[in-house]
């Protein structure tokens, strides 16, 4: 019942799935996690998603293809990851390794990434643009912009479904959170306060607000605007980051120091809240954690990713 982890007082306790070192992104398909590990110059790693103790990772990619990886995406064919330098490059693997392609070159500062199974798209924190290229590309397919009028900077999460690309992007005194369609026609704001992170349902876009605005909020994928969002989490909140939902509850880390400071040894957590939560903030699952960045989830799962010099890739039952 809780998949490797040790019962406490009736919870369940999160397992060490594999060491890693100053990672953000994760994701996870039906068979791996999938990471971007920093050490030895960076790496694309990935561990069986259903270990129960914590086993040894497999590089999927490594080397100059992997360098300065931050981002990562899967949708169950592919792999995905940004390099985020000023001339930095996506690319896409298979889950074995092979068929390593470049998707994009001299983006700037690619950042955050997300894939339907169709397209695949991403930020570009230091461009101010939001991206998307069909996943069958041989690199030869100039990314198309949606972004255009965009009234903020610096894009940083994103999320996409089969119609809109859904992202936070900074503004003057706080964040924004806007929509774009996948077809074209510019974006609209449907909320405020979004700094950081940014996850979708089937009903639902949810986004976490950093250090500048420590609450996450909820509002609804149907004809949303910034009038309709609710915040469903604040409260002892220092800097809510990765967020994920299961189309019943919204699972998210607060890295745990007033700035995001990723020398914040053992001040994170995990948090649970049901979507569209009006009451107080509820303990979270999960405590001490360093540095928290990257969430997933994957049917009865929850995986994040930790930082610092002993960093971690874990799981909880849910």
């Amino acid at each position: 019942m809780c998949q490797g982890g040790t019962c406490v007082g009736g919870l369940c306790q999160p397992v060490t799935l594999a060491v890693t070192h100053g990672s953000v992104g994760i994701a996870v398909d039906n068979t791996y996690v999938y990471w971007a590990d920093t050490s030895d110059g960076g790496v694309v790693n990935k561990i069986s998603r259903t270990l129960t103790s914590q086993g040894t990772p497999t590089a999927v990619v490594s080397g100059t293809a992997t360098a300065n990886a931050q981002g990562v995406a899967a949708d169950g064919t592919y792999i995905y990851w940004t390099n985020k330098t000023a001339s930095g490059a996506v690319r896409r693997a298979l889950p074995t390794g092979s068929g390593l392609t470049t998707l994009a070159l001299s983006q700037d500062d690619p950042d955050w990434i997300a894939s339907n199974g169709t397209i695949v798209a991403w930020t570009n924190e230091n461009g101010n643009t939001v991206v998307s290229v069909p996943v069958s590309s041989d690199g030869g397919v100039a990314p198309t912009q949606l972004n255009l009028g965009d009234l903020g900077t610096t894009p940083a999460g994103i999320a996409v479904d089969t119609t809109n690309v859904y992202y936070a992007t900074k503004i003057s005194g706080g964040g924004s959170v806007e929509a774009a369609p996948l077809a074209g026609g510019g974006p609209h704001v449907i909320g405020s306060g979004g700094y950081v992170d940014i996850a979708v349902d089937g009903t639902n876009v949810y986004w976490t607000g950093g250090y500048a605005t420590q609450s996450v909020q909820q509002n609804s994928k149907s004809a949303p605007n910034a009038l309709t969002a609710i915040t469903i989490a604040s409260g002892a909140l220092t800097c809510p980051l990765g967020i994920a939902s299961d189309g019943v509850n919204v699972y998210f880390l607060d890295q745990g120091t007033s700035t995001c400071d990723e020398n914040g040894t053992g001040t994170g957590a995990l948090y649970r809240v049901p979507i569209g939560n009006t009451g107080p903030l509820p303990a979270p699952l999960v405590t001490g954690l360093t540095d928290p960045q990257g969430l997933a989830l994957y049917q009865s799962s929850i995986y994040w990713v930790t930082g610092g010099t002993t960093g971690a890739v874990m799981k909880l039952a849910k």
